[in-house]
This record gives structure tokens, C-alpha cells and sequence, in this order.
């Protein structure tokens, strides 16, 4: 995939903002408001990956994944709460943040028990799609 594919694949979704005066090429948009920035250099460390680690980060990203929440508005699910802990819907912020089963591992990447939404847009995209790799929710 070419770095003008994925950026044309990421725009055609419609959930991203036009290129800003920081550099912002786009930005994903979920319910809770702005999720991450799409800046030129985590998208060529994202054509970089493999289909299968791409998919997983483009989900992550758009909400489109198999996280309970999507599946339930998919009517592949009943149950949009997370399959880990019950607590919350099963969206990327919560696996990714909040999920209290995920705390441990969650502290020993990143170095925090929690992690807002303000902080995981700080993160690299590669520290992301390790952790969501090493919380065997995606195949």
C-alpha cells in the first residue's frame, strides 16, 4: 500500500478534518471528540506495516474493529460492554486507557495504570498497536 492509497483510504472514511497549520494532515474523530492526530510521519510508519498489523491500527483509530461496541451496532454482537471487564463500552479509548483487566499491563508499557484520551494522542502509533496486539483482542 502506497502512502497516497492509505492516506486516500483514511480520507474517504469522512470522520477527518483537513490539514492545519501544525502539520495535522487529519484527524480522527470518535464520539468523545478528537481521538489522535494523522501527522506525514505516523502515517509512513503505518504504510510500513504489515496488512494484518494495519488493519488493527485503522480500527483502532476509525472505531471500525472488533470491539464489541462496533460489532453491537453491526447486530453481530448483543452486548457493547467490554468482553474484559464488563465495565464500560468496549471502544478503542476504553481497551486502550481505562480497562481495569488490561491495568497491569497497561503500567509496565507505558508506565501509568490509566491513560486519558489527552495522552494516548501523544503516543506513537507503534506503542499503540503493541499494546492492542499484546491484549489479545484482535486476530
Amino acid at each position: 500500500m502506497t502512502y497516497s492509497v492509505l492516506m486516500g483510504t483514511l480520507f474517504a472514511n469522512g470522520r477527518f478534518k483537513n490539514r492545519t497549520k501544525s502539520g495535522t494532515i487529519f484527524r480522527v474523530v470518535d464520539k468523545q471528540g478528537s481521538f489522535c492526530k494523522i501527522t506525514t510521519r505516523f502515517a509512513k510508519y503505518a504504510v510500513g506495516l504489515s496488512r494484518k498489523d494495519l488493519k488493527i491500527l485503522v480500527g483502532l483509530l476509525t472505531g471500525h474493529n472488533t470491539l464489541n461496541q462496533h460489532l453491537t451496532l453491526l447486530k453481530i454482537e448483543e452486548d457493547p460492554m467490554c468482553r474484559l471487564c464488563g465495565e464500560e463500552y468496549d471502544i478503542s479509548v476504553h481497551l486502550l486507557g481505562r480497562c481495569s483487566v488490561l491495568v497491569e499491563k497497561r503500567r509496565k508499557q507505558f508506565g501509568k495504570h490509566l491513560l486519558f484520551p489527552s495522552e494516548l494522542r501523544q503516543e506513537h502509533w507503534s506503542s499503540l498497536l503493541k499494546f492492542a496486539k499484546n491484549s489479545k483482542r484482535f486476530k
